[in-house]
């Protein structure tokens, strides 16, 4: 059974034709490819039928719907249907154990198959409590940027944060289209940090860890931009998005460091996932 990790219905409009081809960049040769998105993000057998049919039901087709919704104009995070809400905060609460499971596909204790056999009521109460701390964004990117689409299905990125006491935390965004993003944020965001956020997301979209290899390129890049082009600029964007965290991970240990030297007990920094 072909299993995807990144469902296709994510990647299409960064589809390159008619026979579905997707341009991407693969970090660990420096260099622009091209495979099938039929096969691109999938593997053989890394779900049983049971879990796929409950990524399909729980998450794949309300992805799928919200996406439609969006190209008709509606505005769909406004809409309140309840299945759709849980499909994107399900999508973020899930996609990383979706994504490990290609290290150890047999593993019977994964966290993603725990998760989805304990019921539908278990997962709306667990999205019910995220939705108060948390709230879905949809961002567009400024003219004349466009987003890539990362391997892992999701990308990690700083934001300015009032309910941190290191003053930045590190959250979630899915690109939807090359141009638009869903983003999760903490409540307390700040709105100097929104406003920010929307120029960074070209950079971290490209992913901030070397084990996100390979990245889908948007067609716009493909038919603006030569392979040496896109090359460069795919290595700058990483190192770019790299040293802003670093330099955010650093000011939050900083920040550590001082309340401790007041005698005084921070928890324990979240690192945001390395995506």
């Amino acid at each position: 059974m072909n299993c995807h990790f990144v469902i296709r219905s994510l990647t299409e409009p960064w589809e390159i034709n008619e026979q579905r081809r997707l341009k991407y960049f693969d970090y660990s040769i420096g260099k622009v490819c091209e495979g099938d998105s039929k096969k691109l993000f999938a593997e053989e057998d890394i779900n049983t039928e049971e879990v796929e049919g409950l990524l399909n039901k729980l998450i794949d087709q309300p992805l799928a719907k919200f996406k439609k919704d969006l190209l008709s104009g509606q505005d769909a995070l406004k809409i309140g249907y309840w299945k759709t809400f849980r499909a994107l905060h399900l999508y973020f609460l899930l996609q990383a154990p979706r994504y490990a499971k290609l290290n150890d596909p047999k593993d019977a204790t994964s966290a993603l198959d725990e998760v989805l056999k304990k019921g539908e009521d278990f997962l709306d109460q667990i999205v019910r409590v995220r939705m108060e701390t948390h709230d879905l964004r949809l961002f567009k990117v400024p003219d004349g940027r466009v987003l890539c689409f990362p391997a892992t299905g999701f990308f990690s990125f700083p934001i300015e944060d009032a309910g941190c006491e290191t003053g930045f935390t590190f959250s979630y965004g899915v690109p939807i289209f090359s141009n638009i993003a869903l983003v999760i944020t903490p409540k307390t965001a700040t709105e100097n940090g929104l406003k920010q956020l929307r120029e960074l997301l070209h950079s971290f979209s490209v992913g901030i860890s070397d084990s996100c290899e390979k990245v889908v390129l948007p067609k716009e890049m493909v038919e603006q931009l030569g392979e040496t082009e896109i090359e460069a600029m795919m290595a700058g964007l990483r190192e770019g998005a790299k040293m802003i965290s670093e330099g955010i991970h650093e000011l939050r240990r900083l920040v550590v460091k001082s309340y401790e030297a007041m005698g005084l007990k921070l928890e324990p920094i979240r690192r945001g996932p390395s995506k």
